[in-house]
């Protein structure tokens, strides 16, 4: 015989199954709108800091996420509404403080690159190499936004612009590399950049991945 629940059973039931309903539908629609921003600070020669200070700030809203680079230099940040506009902001004692607009892509994750510069005077000579690399790293995190929509040529362009300003900025020879081997299936010209950011960013996220896939594409099995 099927047993009859009592009605405040049968209630305190229903209220579970509703609070569950909207604690997952919140947790899907923050879902739907987050956006990761996962980028590395380095220093005028290229290598990470440590300890930087990463804060990102919706415009106009009291709305604040932060991190702290790590021995890599990498921090990575999520923001629950990435529609809106957001700005960041980097500081560590011994550097200037970097400020500037960033956008978020929604469902995505922006890689962008920031150069901070000692915060004591610099001879004009090396003042001119470090905006030079800052200048590149700006321009490569345009390419890296238009790559996150599906603009390769844009990409490319931007990336390519990058390079002519520091042609040392590895991240922008795989960014090229990649896109050369696996979208464009051109390893010939994709080789050059994928060597190239195995030299300069050996440890980085598919740099060994692309410049393996250029090799056996090119039939260098020797290599």
């Amino acid at each position: 015989m099927q047993m009859i629940q009592p009605k405040s059973t049968i209630r305190a039931a229903l209220l579970v199954a509703l609070a569950l309903t909207l604690m997952l539908s919140s947790a899907a629609a923050r879902a739907g709108t987050e956006g990761r921003i996962s980028g590395q600070v380095i220093d005028q020669e290229g290598k990470p800091i440590e300890g930087v200070k990463v804060t990102v700030a919706a415009v106009d809203l009291d709305i604040q996420r932060g991190a702290t680079s790590n021995k890599k230099g990498k921090f990575t940040i999520t923001v629950l509404n990435a529609s809106r506009d957001f700005t960041i902001l980097l500081e560590k004692e011994g550097f200037q403080s970097i400020e500037e607009r960033i956008d978020p892509q929604v469902g995505g994750t922006l890689k962008p690159v920031y150069t901070m510069i000692p915060g004591q005077a610099i001879a004009p000579d090396k003042l001119a190499e470090l905006q030079s690399k800052d200048k590149a790293a700006k321009i490569y995190n345009q390419g890296v936004k238009m790559f996150s929509v599906g603009d390769l040529d844009a990409a490319v362009e931007q990336f390519e612009a990058a390079l002519a300003e520091d042609p040392e900025l590895g991240l922008a020879h795989l960014a090229l590399a990649r896109i050369l081997v696996e979208a464009r299936r051109d390893p010939a010209a994709g080789l050059p950049h994928a060597e190239k950011a195995n030299e300069l960013v050996p440890d980085e996220e598919l740099t060994q991945l692309v410049l393996f896939d250029a090799l056996w594409d090119l039939e260098r099995y020797d290599r």
